[in-house]
């Protein structure tokens, strides 16, 4: 982006509003020049930023930052940025610690902004372990007792030239830096991809910076160099993004898979492997280009890509509008034309119930609960009694460990392979011509339960999709209608007809019903095939208990829907 201004832009991130503000403001008036003496101001424009912390997680205050320091995405980005070491009040130790909050902050903001300088600031002496800690983390710079170097003493204070100098180092360095990494040059082989009109959709700033080189490189391949333009289907759920890389001249389309962690790109390519063997191309977008075999990287664990071939118009099933038939029709096709020829013959199986209550589900849920306890008095006065069923089922977990429980074997239905991450990102679907592809393959591989995609289905239903385009997925006053729909879910496994009066609940009954359908046929009483799709049910809930991508509703209606499953599963006799 060419720079609207010549000033170097530097941000200073704070809580105290008073304070930042003084400090930007006095290193803007220090005179900078010595014959003809102007202030700093004139080439270095100061931006406090002041953070509002209070109940802020560490995911909100990133957020919260990128959006000041980015408010439009025509808006300028800074040159380098300060975060204030100490962020918030003094309060209790770990995490909480208001220096942690603060280098947590600094820390994840060098991720999202590779390319921009990030250091911290502290208005006091640094205590001799902070100095060690944070000497390793390798920030731009660390500017301790700032109050003196913007306003103290004379033989303290820096000049106006000496802050000149400091940024224009500082700029030089992370320059010299980025030019030692061959990913970081600009890439030379044609125009760089450009984004369409309203993209990204994402607040990623590291989205938004490294797209078009890992476009450009995994596209690399094409020739005559064509342009590209770049629209953001889907993304931001756990750093994972797709983006649509539509050639010049409406020749080729390609759909490019992007994660900050690459080594969750090299894991599905394995899979694709395992997928190209099993199940027929139309179904699946191929991997296109040189990186077949391991993705295109910006470093060695930040940020990766590989193509796909793009062959229709086609957008994530959670962007889609679709009636309860509609999903039916589409759940029946995925499976029947495409996942089972992968699953390949189902088999019983014996397996022991530990395979599905890992003993990390108990701190998982401890600390999903305790994320979710500011927020109680929404949901007491919307479901006063499911507080209490709750608990129990944090309790029921916490009892497990060292009983006979995990050792308990059932025979499950069984087959060769799994999809693994049905969720609703990874099936891509267009509604007019009835056609679908399924795209991430990181979990194909050994033997699994047959009831894994079935019961991830489900689950991405009701916790996902389920008022997901209405935005109703954060309203509170939905839960008693959604738990009207899990109570019916949890007490029966043959789901009858029904009509709950309710677009968003009739629909996904609708589809929820056939998938159970599916399962049912496919498994076939090989197995405990109830108890089975239960269990694997109730697993996949407990990995939403505590996941960022679901609203705080959804997250509590998750601990609702385990708590009723939990119920019915210590009545079969498979929880203490």
């Amino acid at each position: 982006m060419t720079k609207k201004s010549t000033k170097l832009r530097i941000a200073l991130i704070d809580h105290e509003k008073r304070k930042v503000e003084r400090i930007a403001k006095n290193i803007g008036e220090q005179d900078y020049g010595k014959i003809n003496t102007r202030k700093l101001a004139e080439v270095c424009e100061m931006i406090p930023i002041t953070l509002n912390i209070k109940n802020a997680t560490r995911e909100r205050l990133l957020e919260m930052v990128i959006e000041r320091l980015r408010p439009t995405t025509s808006a300028e980005f800074p040159d380098m940025v300060f975060v204030d070491i100490n962020l918030g009040p003094p309060s209790s130790t770990g995490e909480d610690r208001a220096a942690n909050r603060g280098i947590n902050l600094a820390l994840d903001l060098r991720r999202a902004l590779p390319h921009t300088p990030v250091g911290l600031y502290t208005g006091f002496h640094l205590s001799s372990l902070d100095k060690v800690r944070i000497s390793m983390m390798s920030f731009a710079a660390i500017l301790e007792n700032i109050s003196d170097l913007a306003e103290g003493q004379e033989d303290v204070m820096l000049t106006g030239d000496q802050w000149l100098e400091v940024f224009e180092e500082i700029l030089k360095i992370a320059g010299e830096q980025a030019s030692q990494l061959p990913s970081f040059l600009n890439f030379s082989g044609g125009p760089e991809p450009l984004w369409a009109v309203g993209n990204p959709l994402s607040r990623s700033l590291g989205l938004l910076r490294a797209a078009p080189k890992l476009v450009a490189h995994t596209l690399a391949h094409l020739p005559n160099k064509p342009e590209i333009e770049m629209t953001q289907l889907s993304g931001g759920f756990s750093g994972s993004f797709l983006i649509r890389a539509d050639v010049s001249g409406g020749d080729a389309a390609f759909v490019v898979k992007i994660d900050e962690d690459p080594s969750k790109l090299s894991k599905e390519l394995k899979g694709y492997q395992i997928i190209e063997s099993r199940v027929r191309q139309k179904y699946y977008l191929p991997v296109s280009g040189s990186y077949r075999e391991e993705p295109f990287k910006l470093s060695d664990n930040w940020w990766g890509a590989f193509a796909m071939a793009y062959e229709f118009d086609a957008k994530p099933l959670i962007e889609q509008s679709l009636s309860g038939t509609e999903l039916c029709e589409l759940y029946r096709a995925l499976w029947d034309e495409c996942l089972f020829s992968l699953y390949g013959d189902t088999q019983s199986m014996p397996t022991v119930v530990g395979e599905f209550l890992p003993q990390e589900f108990v701190e998982i849920a401890k600390k999903g609960w305790n994320s979710l306890s500011r927020y109680k008095e929404k949901y007491k006065v919307i479901d006063p009694h499911g507080i209490d069923a709750i608990n129990e089922m944090i309790d029921q977990l916490g009892r497990i460990d060292g009983t006979d429980i995990l050792k308990k074997s059932i025979n499950v239905p069984w087959v060769e392979h799994v999809h693994g991450d049905l969720n609703c990102r990874n099936i891509l679907y267009e509604k007019d011509k009835r056609l679908f592809r399924v795209l991430d393959f990181p979990h194909v591989g050994p033997p699994n339960c047959l009831a894994i995609d079935f019961a991830k289905a489900e689950a991405e239903l009701v916790l996902l999709m389920l008022d997901w385009s209405s935005g109703d997925d954060c309203d509170f006053q939905r839960l008693k209608a959604w738990k009207d729909l899990t109570t019916q879910l949890s007490s029966e496994f043959v789901l009858p007809s029904r009509n709950f009066g309710d677009a968003e609940l009739d629909r996904t009954f609708e589809a929820i019903s056939e998938i159970r359908k599916m399962f049912r046929d496919r498994a076939n009483s090989n197995g405990e095939v109830e108890l089975s799709y239960r269990l694997c049910l109730f697993s996949r809930i407990m990995k939403y208990l505590n996941y960022s991508d679901l609203t705080i509703a959804k997250r509590y209606l998750a601990f609702v829907w385990a708590a009723q499953l939990s119920s019915v599963l210590d009545a079969a006799g498979t929880l203490p």
